[in-house]
């Protein structure tokens, strides 16, 4: 196990001056950090973080000289000389002992310095207002300002840390820490959130080092090819396959990337939604709770109409361009051809409609008149097809339904049908209209509320930007479908052009079995690393929940749904809805599971963690949490959540220390 025994700051955030806690070795691993709103909970759990990984939040900042100048302590920046350098330093020292081997010390460090360039800004009360363009960091000698470093000791025997400071971080603190054992406010793994979960898990399975390698192979793969084929033509074929091949690996990694940020995005969004339905629900009461259960209704019912207009509005789409070109006579094919064009430079024709269509045009050598196409046609009409374009407005290419009207004789049947499904989509606009206006209501009648309106109006821009994001991530998925199944027939057509050697044919096969084997390994691993963590979490779970006898397990199915199973006798209950309280134990149980998976020892650190639980649960799973995760856990705390568990919970605490807001940038740490 590793355990943090003491920090050093040093003007950090609140902290002005030099503070030294020293929390020390015991048997008890329950450490807390007990202070009231603007204490430095949240400022000392920003300090581990940053002295670790080098920067506060679960990804690097944007501006990193402004996220760093915004931890300087503002009044030793204002008391801060011309020209002269300013420190600002973090030190963690982690005692490791396995019981084995002599007990290791390893002392991380994290400083940098800046100088006053300009004088401080004056408001017009008179107060002095340190500004980033003012001041200047200090370059070290890597050329950042961030100077990391790291001291290791074997018993008494200081040892020689050969690797640089981060590569040697990463033995005991590797990334998968800052994702998730680093925990502020209600920052939590949620059980609602499916995406939350899978990413966790595979994350935890190295998923993307699968990914790599699967790549690495089938890149391989076709450069063999290319190398033993002889045939002048076929190699240059191949040549500009393996471009488009590389092209389009590196467009996947740039859309998994940005679809990777929409999921981290919308987790967070979904928890800020979440804490300002727990503001709402405890500004307006029993009637808030009533209108948050119907507009939960009802913007379920809007997503599901939406998710059914999509679909029915792609095959409206389809069914309208098939009719139209049934109809359209041989001296209307320019006419077509023209429209066809716009459509797709538009991007108003789905992609899938407009991929099928082109291909049975090239496969078929003919175009609908039954012409034969030319070369040059094939090639203009691969162009077109190769286009990376996502059209996702239907709505100019639904309004040539008026082309249809006046034609009804023709394609009776089928034009009926057509119809018909413009109605159903109409009947469901519709209905979705009545829905956002009931929602409008719903909203108006929060409004009214006391206290409510402020969170109802940051509810609602979280909850637009929640669709927006959502949007873009299907958006990005139905990309990155697209980017595969380009790549699948490049490498197929790679196949099949190329000539191996039957010297290398061997080789070649076992480079497919190889690439077949890892899917199947990642898969194995990551379904094997679900049903273990299923079973850790389920134990602490339970612990947790130790006055709850019927609770039976936790069960996370092969789409992340989670459900708790409750036993009486010999019949089971299933409950899959968790409340908010709930979610946390869940969390909990879910990232100590993860934990034991990972093979992680270090410390957890969770901020303000019961705020979300009443008396009774807090208590009672507070009491419960020492024995259910194992190794150091360090909780930062407020006096009204840990007051009436502070008695119960003293033999098992190894210390308490208090923080206090003596003046502004002016903190205290005390036993």
């Amino acid at each position: 196990m590793i355990e943090l025994t003491r920090m050093e700051l040093e003007n950090f955030c609140p902290f002005f001056g030099r503070h030294d806690i020293d929390i020390g070795h015991s048997k008890n691993k329950l450490v807390i950090f007990d202070g009231g709103n603007g204490g430095g909970k949240t400022s000392l759990l920003k300090a581990i973080q940053w002295c670790l990984f080098g920067f506060y939040t679960h990804k690097a900042p944007k501006d990193k000289i402004e996220a760093d100048f915004n931890l300087l302590n503002k009044e030793a920046l204002c008391q801060s000389n011309m020209n002269a350098p300013m420190i600002c330093r973090v030190t963690l020292t982690f005692e490791k002992n396995d019981g084995e081997t002599p007990r290791q010390k390893i002392v991380f460090s994290r400083v940098m310095h800046t100088k006053r360039k300009k004088p401080i800004y004056t408001t017009t009360t008179g107060a002095l207002h340190p500004q980033v363009d003012g001041f200047e960091f200090v370059k070290t000698e890597e050329g950042g300002h961030q100077d990391f470093s790291a001291l290791h000791w074997v018993g008494s025997a200081q040892k020689t840390v050969e690797r640089k400071a981060k590569d040697f971080r990463e033995t005991y603190f590797p990334s998968l820490v800052n994702d998730y054992y680093i925990i502020y406010g209600e920052e939590f793994v949620d059980p609602r959130n499916p995406e939350k979960l899978r990413t966790a898990i595979s994350k935890n399975c190295f998923a993307e080092t699968f990914d790599k390698v699967k790549g690495n192979l089938e890149q391989l793969k076709m450069e063999i090819l290319r190398e033993h084929t002889r045939d002048k033509k076929r190699r240059e074929a191949l040549d500009e396959l393996i471009g488009k091949s590389k092209d389009i690996a590196e467009k996947l990694k740039e859309y998994r990337d940005r679809r990777s940020t929409c999921e981290t995005n919308i987790g967070e969004i979904r928890e800020g939604i979440s804490k300002l339905d727990r503001q709402i629900g405890r500004s307006g009461g029993a009637q808030v709770e009533l209108l948050k259960d119907e507009r939960a209704v009802v913007e379920e019912e809007n997503k599901n109409i939406t998710a059914e207009i999509k679909e029915l509005e792609k095959d409206i789409a389809g069914t309208g361009f098939d009719i139209l070109i049934k109809m359209l006579s041989q001296d209307a094919r320019k006419d077509l051809a023209t429209e066809i064009q716009k459509h797709v430079k538009k991007g108003d024709i789905p992609p899938k409609i407009k991929t099928e269509f082109i291909n049975s045009l090239i496969e078929g050598g003919r175009c609908i008149c039954k012409r034969p196409l030319s070369a040059k046609e094939k090639k203009i009409l691969k162009q077109l097809r190769d286009e990376n374009i996502l059209g996702e407005n239907y709505q100019e290419f639904l309004d040539m339904r008026f082309k249809l009207l006046d034609l009804n004789s023709r394609l009776p049947q089928e034009i009926q049908d057509y119809k018909s499904r413009l109605s159903e989509v109409d009947e469901k606009r519709r209905k979705l209209s009545s829905n956002t206006t009931r929602l409008a209501q719903i909203s108006d009648e929060l409004n009214s509320l006391k206290n409510v309106s402020e969170y109802e109006q940051q509810r609602t821009k979280f909850a637009k930007r929640l669709v927006d994001i959502e949007t873009d991530q299907a958006l990005l998925t139905t990309e990155i479908s697209e980017l595969e199944n380009r790549q699948r027939t490049i490498q197929k057509e790679v196949s099949r052009i190329g000539q191996s050697g039957v010297k290398y044919a061997k080789s070649y096969a076992d480079l497919d079995e190889l690439i077949d084997l890892m899917d199947k390994v990642k898969q194995n691993t990551i379904d094997s690393a679900r049903n273990d963590m299923e079973k850790f979490a389920s134990e602490t779970y339970k612990n947790l929940f130790k006055h709850v006898s019927e609770i039976d397990r936790i069960e996370i199915d092969s789409n992340y749904q989670t459900r708790v199973v409750f036993r009486k006798g010999n019949k089971e209950y299933i409950k899959s809805d968790f409340s908010t309280g709930e979610s946390l134990i869940f969390a909990i149980s879910f990232l100590t599971a993860l934990r034991t998976y990972s093979g992680y020892t270090g410390p957890m650190f969770l901020d303000s963690p019961f705020s979300v639980l009443d008396e009774e649960h807090r208590v009672r799973v507070s009491l419960n949490i020492p024995d259910a995760i194992p190794g150091q856990l360090i909780i930062f705390t407020r006096p009204d959540t840990f007051e009436d568990m502070k008695e119960k919970l003293m033999k098992r605490i190894n210390k308490i220390l208090t923080l206090t807001k003596e003046k502004e940038w002016n903190n205290k740490i005390s036993e």
